[in-house]
């Protein structure tokens, strides 16, 4: 069934997993640190949800082995980029963010964001070769010349 989501539905899926692991975060968050903490858990998952949705966004966009290659080197070039540079920007920058909790949601919804992303994705990875008639198998298994 996931191979046949479009992509607006894929990213209502990866949407609907955020906001899920928001809603069970968010009261604690709010308890553990006040307003302060529930923007900490809010930023994070804003942050994994826009990348994860731009990794998956470019990941459809590339056809054949190669392209499903690219689209996943570029995917998890943005989806790890950008919340790895807001780890450290915070750490540096913001230590009262640091101290609500940011980091620790951070990697909480980049893992759930990771997960549902290629739950997604993996059915819509087509493998097959570029080039009608060739075979991977038979280019591995072909029998070598001695000399």
């Amino acid at each position: 069934k996931l191979r046949k989501l479009k992509l607006c539905q894929r990213e209502a899926c990866l949407g609907l997993a955020l906001v899920l692991g928001y809603g069970m975060v968010a009261p604690w968050a709010y308890g553990y640190g006040g307003p302060l903490g529930l923007w900490a858990a809010t930023v994070p998952a804003v942050v994994c949800w826009a990348c994860a949705g731009a990794a998956l966004a470019l990941a459809s966009q590339f056809r054949g082995p190669w392209g499903a290659l690219y689209g996943v080197l570029l995917g998890m070039a943005i989806q790890t980029g950008i919340p790895l540079t807001l780890a450290l920007i915070v750490t540096l920058c913001a230590p009262r963010w640091t101290d609500a909790g940011l980091i620790y949601y951070l990697i909480g919804f980049y893992l759930l964001a990771l997960t549902t992303k290629t739950l997604l994705v993996l059915p819509g990875l087509s493998c097959r070769p570029e080039r009608p008639g060739w075979d991977v198998e038979k280019s591995w298994n072909r029998p070598t010349r001695t000399n």
